[in-house]
């Protein structure tokens, strides 16, 4: 029984790479979905962790890191990850750096020029993101528009 423990652990062979690949695949998708359900990639923290899970995981198949080196490097990801978004949703502080925070564009149909400025969106890029999702390029027509945590522009329309 040890021996096929090491086998499956370290042998490069094609056989034991596809037992790899699915025994990852499996214990992977258990990881994740016991982490946190909502893998949306709706900011870079999110983004990172499935970008480095997977590089462990193709480490852990192609044979180049042992197969429970990498069960255990997945583990500590997600188990970072919990505990981070714990402390996301009961400090601001942490919410703030790790999630982001919102930024006011237009106030009542006016442009916050330097918020605009700061962040390196131009004119051109609100009224086209208008004209996609409001059907309007005329900026008096807004109450409120927002660049989310996510990398979106939100409209909010005057009534």
């Amino acid at each position: 029984m040890s021996s096929y423990i090491y086998l499956i652990n370290e042998n490069q062979n094609l056989v034991y790479v596809f037992i790899r690949a699915v025994l990852l695949l499996v214990i992977g998708t258990l990881l994740i979905r016991f982490g946190d359900r909502r893998f949306k990639l709706n900011n870079s923290f999110d983004l990172l962790i499935i970008v480095i899970s997977g590089g462990l995981i193709s480490r852990g198949i192609n044979g180049s890191t042992t197969f429970f080196s990498t069960i255990i490097g997945l583990a500590g990801l997600i188990v970072t990850h919990k505990i981070l978004a714990i402390c996301t949703r009961k400090s601001l502080t942490f919410e703030s750096l790790f999630k982001g925070k919102r930024y006011l564009l237009i106030k009542n149909g006016i442009l916050q020029t330097n918020v605009l400025q700061s962040l390196n969106i131009t004119k051109s890029d609100i009224k086209e993101q208008m004209r996609q999702q409001i059907n309007t390029s005329s900026f008096d027509k807004v109450l409120y528009s927002y660049l989310e945590r996510t990398g979106h522009i939100s409209f909010i329309k005057k009534e």
